[in-house]
């Protein structure tokens, strides 16, 4: 076995040795970042993401699944019941918030310190405190009785140790941990029967504080490499407030696209938490057409649905919670649609409560449901690859470009260290202390490491905090210019500057800002001239054009009347699902029978996925990249095909028809139609997740009037019904993202008749009436009569109007 362990700047490493057997990341975005920036590099056509893990991921791969890290709830439990019946002292550390610190990161402080020494008071509060600590882990350890299954839970460090000696079994690999601001002391093992075989490799950390926690000198070997960090130029602009510095910010990446001939992609925007400026890049990038990646973490308790969802749960009573629980949350998914993903993770979150207090041999209570869903959250992910990345500073380093701007350089997001250090012992004997207050070396790591990474650095700083308080710039940027590091331009743009530089007007709001207000005249669109009524005559409508008058008849307005299109990137959201419905129609019309194609071996069935991909004419400069993850998006999405059910055959794919409903002919092509028995199969194709997919399900009659419903493939089944006079139909969307999840969580059926055996008959089916279907034929009438007399009125929907390309010609961007 080899050992690597990467501090600083992985990714020239890993790039240069992708042979290597397995791959260690801090947390699963790391893992997404570095997949982007390796296939957009097109050195690979595939990226292996089977080589890369967290601590988690590889834990359950080479322990097994009833191995467990203890969750955070079970962790904050066991330190509070730790601490009952202690005598303590505020004067032990002088911080009165040292109890709430201890609950946060007592686990974290006691894998990352320092060697120091003790002090006898301390020593012997955490020697008790410490020793009960243990005795928890320890039962969790040996094991408890969950559903009549054995279960292990174990430290994150203790789990770390376990797998470093199952690595020490292995021979000939080569492991490498990457990216972490820290090696934990449990990893000493590991690293001590490494070093026995000289087969340690370090890359070093660019720092030369003493008092910083990366540079414990027991884990440091001999020859140290890398350990000077660049000099660099760089600008600080400093801001009245976060929303006109996200403003900034946009302006400043257009203005540098157009003066020096840049994409997107040269441009990462960094910020110490993304989370607390994701509503405004959300709505400032979407205003000035900046694509963009953002990963964020969403609490729910900052949710709009929250508290009601703490009303109706005080008014529940405690004989079958569980039921009761879901009963508020089915409330909550019809009151909240536009929650709908959180919510469905806040029910996950639930479900998993119920099953860590069984763990802990606990009852049931409302404030410890309470509490834990205030310590977990939801990760939100979105973006692709020619966008300006939106990352929290600790995953900068995964990225590479032109520009890094990183923004929140003030006081309040990175404080002034305070000084003072929490002392004990550990299960080793090893005395240790640790800075847990102000993580100041992880900072600096964090800075460091991604300005390695970039040839311009800029920071912005809001000098208001949201509650009006003047904020100084952070003493970081005091210390990259007391070392010598960088010389910043600074350049402070007051309260009623206009941020946008006058001769480049990047924002259509913007530029009305500059040309004069908004005329009080009438909706021009609410009356049908007769260039109109010419146009919509000569129309011929299809399913699409249907489901766009249902979610915005304004926007039906602009893009099939009046035919107003802008400008698509060739590889936009719409061009890439094309892409995907061309190789599975293509694919299927070679393979008609699923039972063939389940014979077909892995490679063999990449291999010809890989061909079809490759005759795609697709002229863009990340077009190889964008192949490999169309070819293993269509794999997936095959191989789930096959499991819900492999004794169909396809009877066409992309297939026209044309149905007339209330005196209009509708003509369109279906993606896929298969028989499965007597049954007819309709497969509509989403280029989405499971869950976008999810949201376009359609329940009841009332979701027919629902904007954010699709009503292409009840469409399609009305052809299926009338024309096509199938007796027996099933029909269901397959998304062509995230084929890894159970089919059961997101594979929703439509038929008229009950679920066959054989065919997913453990997901939900959604049966078909004859009510549904005069329902669904007399809403499609009301659209075709609503296009007819020209009713392109706004969506009354507005949440919907943010994403809308047409949002600042409409009207509607007004009202939000």
């Amino acid at each position: 076995m080899m050992l690597s362990i990467i501090y600083c700047n992985p990714l020239e490493f890993i790039e240069n040795n992708l042979d290597y057997d397995i791959f260690i990341l801090p947390d699963s975005i790391s893992i997404r970042n570095l997949e982007i920036h390796i296939l957009r590099n097109g050195k690979v056509d595939f990226f292996p993401v089977e080589k890369f893990h967290t601590i988690d991921s590889l834990a359950i791969s080479m322990l097994g699944k009833n191995n467990r890290i203890i969750p955070r709830f079970m962790e904050r439990y066991i330190t509070r019941e730790s601490l009952k019946d202690l005598s303590f002292h505020r004067e032990l550390h002088g911080n009165e918030n040292f109890i709430t610190l201890l609950l946060d990161e007592y686990s974290e402080i006691r894998e990352n310190m320092i060697t120091g020494t003790m002090p006898q008071k301390r020593g012997e509060f955490f020697t008790k405190f410490d020793e009960r600590f243990r005795n928890f882990l320890e039962k969790l350890g040996n094991g408890v009785n969950i559903d009549n299954r054995i279960w292990h839970f174990y430290s994150r460090g203790d789990m770390t140790l376990m797998l470093s000696r199952e690595f020490s079994k292995i021979s000939g690999k080569r492991i490498v941990f990457a990216g972490f601001y820290y090696i934990s002391p449990t990893l000493k093992d590991l690293i001590d029967r490494a070093r026995i075989k000289n087969d340690v490799f370090f890359i070093s950390e660019p720092l030369d504080d003493p008092s910083s926690i990366l540079l414990e000198k027991r884990l440091l070997p001999d020859d140290v490499k890398g350990n000077e960090i660049k000099k660099f130029d760089s600008e600080i602009y400093e801001i009245p407030d976060m929303r006109r510095e996200v403003r900034f910010i946009a302006n400043i990446i257009l203005e540098r696209i157009e003066n020096e001939n840049l994409k997107f992609s040269d441009f990462v925007v960094a910020f110490p938490e993304a989370k607390r400026y994701q509503w405004y890049v959300e709505e400032i990038f979407n205003e000035y057409g900046i694509p963009y990646f953002i990963e964020t973490r969403i609490k729910f308790r900052e949710m709009d649905y929250f508290n009601s969802f703490l009303e109706k749960l005080n008014s529940i009573g405690s004989d079958d919670i569980e039921e009761d629980l879901a009963s508020i949350v089915q409330d909550l998914l019809i009151r909240y649609k536009e929650h709908y993903e959180s919510i469905m993770k806040m029910w996950q979150a639930i479900r998993e409560f119920f099953f860590e207090i069984e763990a802990l041999s606990i009852d049931y209570s409302r404030d410890l449901l309470i509490s834990y869903l205030s310590t977990v959250s939801y990760g939100k992910f979105y973006g692709d690859y020619n966008t300006v990345a939106v990352v929290d500073l600790g995953n900068a380093h995964f990225r590479r470009g032109r520009y890094i701007i990183i923004g929140g350089m003030n006081e309040e997001f990175f404080p002034r260290p305070l000084r003072g250090n929490m002392v004990f012992r550990d299960e080793f004997q090893g005395i240790y202390k640790r800075d847990f207050k102000t993580h100041e070396a992880n900072e600096k790591y964090r800075l460091f490491s991604a300005i390695l990474n970039f040839d311009k650095v800029i920071f912005t700083l809001p000098y208001f905090n949201g509650q009006g308080k003047r904020l100084l710039h952070s003493y970081l940027i005091d210390y990259l210019v007391e070392k010598g590091y960088t010389s910043p331009l600074t350049r402070r743009i007051g309260s009623s500057e206009i941020i946008f530089s006058s001769e480049n007007v990047y924002s259509k709001r913007d530029a009305s800002i500059l040309e004069s207000t908004k005329s009080e005249e009438s909706d021009p669109y609410s009356t049908c001239t007769d260039d109109l009524k010419r146009i919509i005559e000569g129309m011929e409508l299809t399913p699409t054009h249907i489901t766009t008058y249902n979610r915005c008849p304004r926007k039906f307005l602009f893009m099939h009347v009046l035919g107003i299109r802008y400008p698509e990137e060739p590889l936009s959201p719409a061009n890439q699902g094309n892409y995907a419905h061309e190789l599975l129609k293509d694919f299927y019309r070679r393979h008609r029978n699923l039972k063939e194609i389940s014979s077909i071996r892995e490679n063999e069935l990449k291999r010809e996925i890989k061909e079809m991909a490759d005759s795609l004419r697709i002229d863009h400069e990340e077009s190889t990249s964008f192949r490999s993850r169309l070819v293993r998006q269509v794999f997936d999405s095959i191989r789930a095909d096959i499991r819900l059910n492999d004794n169909r055959e396809v009877l066409g794919t992309e297939l026209p028809f044309t149905i007339e409903i209330g005196g209009k002919k509708i003509r369109g092509r279906i993606d896929r139609l298969d028989r499965f028995g007597d049954y007819h199969v309709l497969i509509d194709y989403k280029y989405s997740r499971s869950d976008g997919t999810r949201r376009l399900i359609i329940r009841r009659d009332e979701d027919l009037y629902n904007p954010e419903k699709d009503l292409n493939l009840h469409i399609y089944i009305l052809w299926l019904l009338k024309v096509k006079r199938a007796d027996r139909f099933l029909a269901f969307y397959m998304p062509v993202i995230s084929r890894k999840t159970d089919s059961k969580r997101w594979l929703y059926v439509y038929t008229n008749s009950t679920l066959p055996q054989g065919f997913v008959n453990q997901n939900k089916g959604i049966f078909y009436n004859n009510i549904f279907i005069d329902s669904l034929e007399k809403r499609i009438n009301d659209i075709i009569k609503g296009i007819e007399r020209c009713d392109f009125k706004k969506t009354e929907k507005r949440s919907i109007c943010s994403s809308c390309e047409y949002l600042n010609i409409c009207g509607g961007a007004d009202e939000l």
